[in-house]
């Protein structure tokens, strides 16, 4: 949480943000698969097992990229950037607010060299955008190092701000780079590359008598498509086929259970 949310300058005294998800029980299993691939292996070699004891916490702490490292080596403490990792100081910034009102995420420092800028005009061109890196001394390296803000937080964030983010997303991916519009999930229903691949379910409720749209697969199987069969199990609702079908408990030890409030 402490290398996840907003830096000063763009909203100052903002509390980290956790991520969703649950990480935690992600990188806690994520060890303990490790931890078992390792046990594994040890038994091959010597024949003998053991017992694997792997903390969330201490995963969650290993997890942490390179801020304990960075802190303990070099007495650096990261801080949190919007956007953009975190690092021991604050680094050009990668979101920009479109015409709309709407973020547009622009990877544009980690690329800029002498031909990447000559791509950033022609797109700026394109567009009527006013502009000064046709000036022959940014075909310098040196040159476009010590003018990254004037490109960055002048040239790149005026054009942004002067069209609508889906003109600017749009735009920049046709010539390759690496920009994208922020989007709300809501919004995400109506684009077109997800909706070509028939990645949006819709999974009927019964109980609530509707259906809801779900996020579907993350890869397409021409042998084995994914699929979902059903809507997730209410609390409780296979109690009497798991506990008592395939555990073979009987009806009065589930009555005994539930009056005890174990389910």
């Amino acid at each position: 949480m402490a290398s996840c949310g907003y830096n000063e300058a763009d909203m100052p005294g903002a509390p980290p943000i956790s991520p969703g998800g649950g990480n935690a029980w992600h990188m806690g299993g994520h060890f303990a698969y490790m931890g078992i691939m390792a046990a594994l292996v040890s038994r091959t070699m010597t024949g003998l097992g053991q017992y694997v004891d792997c903390s969330i916490h201490e995963a969650c702490a290993l997890t942490t990229e390179s801020a304990i490292a960075n802190y303990v080596y070099r007495g650096e403490t990261l801080i949190r950037q919007t956007g953009r990792h975190h690092a021991p100081a604050e680094g050009p910034r990668t979101q920009f607010l479109a015409k709309d009102g709407v973020y547009v995420c622009a990877l544009v420092a980690g690329r800029l060299n002498p031909k990447y800028v000559l791509e950033l005009a022609d797109l700026f061109d394109a567009f009527g955008f006013p502009h000064d890196l046709r000036d022959p001394k940014y075909q310098d390296p040196k040159v476009i190092a010590e003018a990254t803000p004037h490109i960055i937080d002048g040239i790149v964030a005026g054009f942004i701000a002067s069209l609508p983010a889906e003109d600017v997303y749009h735009a920049a991916q046709d010539r390759g780079f690496t920009w994208a519009a922020v989007r709300a999930p809501e919004d995400l229903l109506a684009d077109a590359h997800l909706q070509d691949r028939g990645f949006w379910k819709t999974v009927e409720h019964p109980e609530l008598g509707r259906s809801f749209v779900y996020p579907g697969e993350a890869a397409i199987f021409n042998g084995s498509p994914w699929r979902i069969s059903r809507r997730a199990p209410l609390l409780g609702e296979h109690n009497a086929e798991i506990l008592g079908g395939e555990l073979g408990l009987s009806r009065g030890a589930l009555l005994v259970l539930a009056e005890s409030g174990v389910i």
